[in-house]
């Protein structure tokens, strides 16, 4: 089936060949907030072939790959939870396994560390398995079973010690603020994942929250700010990269030992920071705004825009992610591919 009128928002680099895409269709939501039908695709660079996985109803949110023995292989993870293994057929699996508390309905991320993979909800649902093993709960005392059992009415009632039959209608602004702060902070779900290993993993995500497991529980870490944290990536010496955007703009470095502070700090209308990726010890940031959209590469505490052959300037790029020493980025309608020497652009056959 002939498929146009699709645009890329997100994806991830599966080999130095290969890269897998997640499309929305055009006029369906801003790239940024995908919504409604998907498509799952996988480009391999040797042959211009363009493999399709999957097309979804619930907009996919991320994708990661991971090589289970030795084998690589893209994943993606749905809205409402549903990880999705580009198998021959499709495989899909559910991390929770009870229906009635799927993971939250935003913001989920997959990622893979170290070869084991990781499924990111809210309220945390935080999961990770391995090749041979099924999905387990990365905390279990930070798990909130009731956080999606629950209405969102009677969840806040509850959280903020109200009696079940209370009315949250026409409540005093500073009561509203602090129920909706409660049931924010409980809920809250995370837009980027990286780190070392399973010991050392820091999630972070809306309002400036870090979180960091130590392989055995979840602790909180102050950023210092109150942006949403949407892209990080780890160095080779350990550091851990963080980056955002709202109003104003921030790319934070450091470790969950010694915290973190910001090396870079801008306007929304110089930067619009949206993923990270390390290629080497050289750190990459995406910027997705119409003004300045592009790829950039941190010097310090300095940006120097990249120049891709072939592409616009501006033009958002929405990922930004390396494989084997490959550097690719991707817009809404092409992807770019960067091997440290020479630049190679591929257009959607979708457009």
């Amino acid at each position: 089936m002939t498929r146009r009128g699709l645009s890329f928002y997100t994806g991830t680099a599966v080999t130095a060949d290969s890269f897998a895409t997640l499309a929305s269709f055009d006029g369906r939501g801003h790239p940024g907030e995908p919504s409604g039908d998907f498509s799952f695709d996988l480009f391999d660079c040797r042959t211009g072939i363009w493999r399709h996985v999957a097309r979804g109803k619930d907009a996919a949110e991320s994708a990661t790959a991971w090589h289970p023995h030795g084998l690589p292989q893209a994943v993606a993870i749905t809205r409402f939870g549903n990880v999705l293994f580009d198998d021959l057929p499709l495989r899909e699996e559910q991390p929770y396994k009870d229906r009635v508390h799927a993971l939250d309905g935003s913001g989920d991320t997959i990622a893979t560390i170290n070869n084991r993979l990781y499924a990111i909800g809210g309220a945390g649902h935080f999961f990770w398995r391995d090749a041979d093993s099924d999905w387990a709960v990365l905390d279990p005392d930070f798990f909130k079973a009731d956080a999606f059992a629950l209405s969102i009415s009677k969840l806040t009632k509850k959280l903020g010690g109200l009696p079940p039959d209370a009315s949250l209608i026409g409540i005093p602004f500073e009561e509203d603020l602090r129920l909706h702060n409660l049931y924010g902070e409980y809920t809250a779900t995370f837009y980027t994942l990286t780190g070392t290993g399973h010991d050392n993993l820091v999630l972070a995500g809306p309002e400036g929250r870090v979180l960091h497991f130590d392989g055995q529980r979840i602790h909180k870490i102050a950023s210092g700010v109150t942006v949403p944290l949407t892209g990080s990536c780890t160095a080779p010496d350990g550091s851990i990269y963080i980056c955002g955007t709202r109003k104003q703009t921030v790319v934070l470095k450091g470790t969950a030992a010694a915290g973190f502070a910001p090396i870079l700090q801008t306007s929304e209308a110089q930067l619009h920071a949206y993923k990270m990726a390390c290629l080497g010890a050289e750190i990459y940031i995406c910027d997705v705004s119409d003004t300045n959209g592009g790829l950039y590469r941190l010097d310090g505490d300095r940006l120097q825009k990249i120049t891709i052959p072939g592409a616009a300037d501006p033009v958002p790029v929405w990922k930004v992610d390396v494989a084997d020493g490959v550097l690719w980025a991707l817009e809404a309608k092409a992807l770019n591919r960067f091997d440290g020497v020479t630049w190679e652009r591929f257009e959607s056959p979708f457009a």
